[in-house]
């Protein structure tokens, strides 16, 4: 025997376009007005247990692509977050990656551009390294193949060298400020802890005495052959 259930009532909730649905059985359902339409859902009607099985599984997907437009309204999101904020939601692997491909088809969601947008922000703002960089967004869950093609494109070797200048000489002169000893050094171990790498770090170590003693003429660094 087929188990039937009949709704005994419908009530919108006209701020968000959903409706709350009550069975003769007390259960309760917030159904999206689409689907209220699409199944005709109304008051007296009778409803097999499948099809509101189909119904709850609709309203799941509109729920996870909600959530997750919601979470990338805020700012630029990767692909890896979007799953990790729809599971710790509940959502099922399915219903993440259906709401994940709905994202990435109306360009909401792409890990390329993301990358090289943050290639950009962290080596002009941030000063960063190409380590550094490429440490950033594998914890934020993007491919590796696409971080490299993003540095590679995005940041050159004479523009990370200039970051390793900029960030050397502000230490240094916070270093001689506070009469700190062996600023050289501190400065070495600065730079190698921000992720530049032992090349570019000895071009400048070659130069501390010469420019970064006197930092107002640092135009004689050449970069590094890497």
């Amino acid at each position: 025997m087929v188990q039937e259930y009949t709704i005994i009532g419908v009530i919108q909730n006209h701020k968000t376009s959903v409706c709350n649905v009550e069975l003769d059985s007390g259960e309760k359902f917030n159904f999206s007005f689409d689907l209220i339409l699409k199944y005709k859902i109304k008051k007296g009607k009778k409803i097999t247990k499948q099809a509101l099985q189909e119904i709850v599984s609709e309203q799941r997907i509109i729920t996870a692509k909600q959530t997750a437009m919601a979470f990338i309204s805020y700012k630029p999101r990767t692909e890896s977050q979007v799953a990790k904020k729809l599971k710790q939601e509940k959502f099922t692997s399915e219903e993440i990656n259906t709401a994940i491909q709905f994202l990435k088809e109306f360009g909401y969601l792409d890990d390329e551009h993301y990358a090289r947008k943050y290639v950009e922000y962290a080596k002009t703002h941030k000063k960063s390294s190409r380590r550094k960089i490429e440490a950033d967004l594998l914890k934020r869950g993007i491919d590796k193949e696409i971080i490299l093609n993003a540095i590679g494109e995005t940041l050159s070797n004479d523009e990370e060298f200039e970051n390793a200048i900029k960030i050397a000489m502000k230490k240094y002169a916070l270093l001689q400020s506070r009469n700190i000893e062996k600023p050289e050094q501190k400065v070495i171990n600065y730079l190698l802890s921000k992720g530049f790498s032992f090349e570019i770090v000895k071009t400048i170590t070659a130069k501390f005495s010469q420019e970064l003693r006197d930092f107002a003429h640092p135009e004689g660094l050449e970069p590094p052959a890497l």
